[in-house]
């Protein structure tokens, strides 16, 4: 309960969650590395539902405004992006070297509320080699509007990105390893 911080609902799940996101409808997302899957469940009736990631993996997730799911695969060093009205999947790879982690979405609205961009980040991490030579310190960029690849980020001398995040000016975030 968000005065008591008490517990109002529990819904079992046959899945191991590991991110999530909830949707402008209240509907809750989870991304599942066990299956590596993307789970939808209703808080008010408990029904759920999943699909399995394209990749076979499954990290970090972020909803766009467009209500459209884009979730890392991890391993797999992709994006998908999951269309909830023709439980379809779009894949995108090849977008940098490292493991997809942590997902992010900025959006830039007019004064009428209108979305005139939105842009999803995702950080690129890889275990035993977060900077070494410098080729898992990314975090890369598609336009959600045109589906199109932008320029990555380049995070300069730091461990991979693991986590990405976006604050209320538009800067992007990144917790690094």
């Amino acid at each position: 309960h968000p005065d008591t911080g008490s517990v109002v609902k529990t819904i079992q799940l046959t899945m191991h969650p590991y991110g999530l996101a909830i949707g402008a409808d209240g509907i809750i997302w989870v991304a599942s590395r066990s299956p590596h899957a993307l789970g939808r469940v209703h808080p008010e009736t408990g029904q759920t539902g999943s699909w399995n990631h394209p990749s076979g993996h499954a990290y970090g997730l972020a909803i766009d405004p467009f209500g459209k799911i884009w979730i890392a695969g991890g391993e797999a060093q992709t994006v998908a992006r999951f269309d909830p009205d023709t439980s379809s999947f779009m894949t995108f790879s090849g977008l940098a070297s490292g493991n997809t982690r942590g997902v992010a979405i900025r959006v830039e609205e007019n004064d009428a509320g209108e979305v005139l961009s939105s842009e999803v980040y995702t950080g690129h991490h890889a275990w035993g080699n977060c900077s070494g030579n410098g080729s898992h310190r990314t975090v890369s960029v598609i336009d959600a509007m045109t589906l199109q690849k932008k320029p990555n980020l380049d995070l300069g001398h730091v461990a991979g990105p693991v986590g990405v995040a976006v604050d209320s000016l538009g800067f992007v975030w990144s917790v690094n390893q």
